[in-house]
């Protein structure tokens, strides 16, 4: 399927997107329908267990969102509210999408500010360059972040932290980011980022695929609906696993004193 905002590539276990669009890879409306149709493609193939989301070159994940077209068309600021809020809705749409998909890495190569940060917040996992930066920086240019990053944020780093993020418009390095819980890791070197993510990625591998998709479904599920349509999800998708061939050769596999080999079925 041919892209113009993106590529996708398939390295070992993972499906790879890069954003590539010179300077910052800022999103547009394109950017965003692109990034669904890969998702979609990617879940289509069995042979890809993880998503790896990350920017082209070395300066940016993403700088955000590509303000002239405002996410859908060509809108410029100022213009019909209406207009910019179908927008964001169908940004939101994206990535919940991402989000509710195959475990998702974002290799955070560069900045990644505004928009580009709700991207990386919407995987559920983050692996930052040692140089990188990240934050919800909207409120420095009169706006705030609406792409997710409200609702995302404080769950992952607590209110308070989010909050002082958000209205101070604060950036955080690597460092930072991994002792609040905001990147899952650090990269070992700088330019690494995608190097790690993609063992990230083969490690996701060797996991059940089925069980990591239910236990992923379980705890956004109950994140969006509470405790109680949580752990309804718990019993209806361990009730699925069990059925499994994936469980079956798990539990041999723990008798039997081996490491267990896992194909989705």
């Amino acid at each position: 399927m041919a892209y113009e905002d993106i590529r996708v590539t398939r390295q070992g276990a993972a499906g790879v997107v890069t954003i590539d669009r010179p300077k910052v890879n800022a999103l547009r409306a394109r950017t965003m329908e692109e990034l669904a149709r890969a998702t979609e493609e990617l879940s289509q193939d069995d042979a890809v267990r993880a998503i790896v989301v990350t920017g082209a070159g070395d300066r940016a994940f993403s700088g955000g969102a590509d303000l002239a077209s405002a996410f859908r068309g060509d809108v410029k600021p100022g213009e019909s509210g209406e207009t910019i809020e179908a927008g964001l809705e169908r940004f939101h749409e994206v990535l919940d999408r991402l989000e509710a998909g195959k475990p998702a890495i974002a290799a955070v190569n560069g900045f990644a500010f505004g928009g580009g940060c709700e991207l990386a917040l919407a995987c559920h996992f983050r692996v930052l360059d040692p140089r990188a930066e990240i934050g919800l920086t909207e409120t420095n240019v009169g706006i705030f972040p609406a792409g997710g990053g409200t609702q995302r944020l404080p769950r992952i780093v607590g209110v308070a932290r989010a909050l002082d993020m958000i209205a101070f418009g604060r950036r955080v390095g690597a460092d930072e980011a991994a002792r609040i819980g905001l990147a899952t890791r650090v990269a070992r070197r700088a330019g690494g980022a995608l190097e790690d993510a993609l063992e990230l990625a083969e490690e996701l591998a060797k996991r059940p695929p089925l069980a990591l998709r239910a236990a992923i479904e379980a705890v956004f599920t109950g994140i969006r609906f509470g405790h109680a349509m949580g752990l309804a999800s718990e019993r209806s998708g361990l009730s699925r696993i069990v059925a499994t061939e994936d469980a079956l050769e798990g539990m041999q596999a723990f008798f039997e004193k081996r490491a267990p080999v896992f194909k989705g079925k």
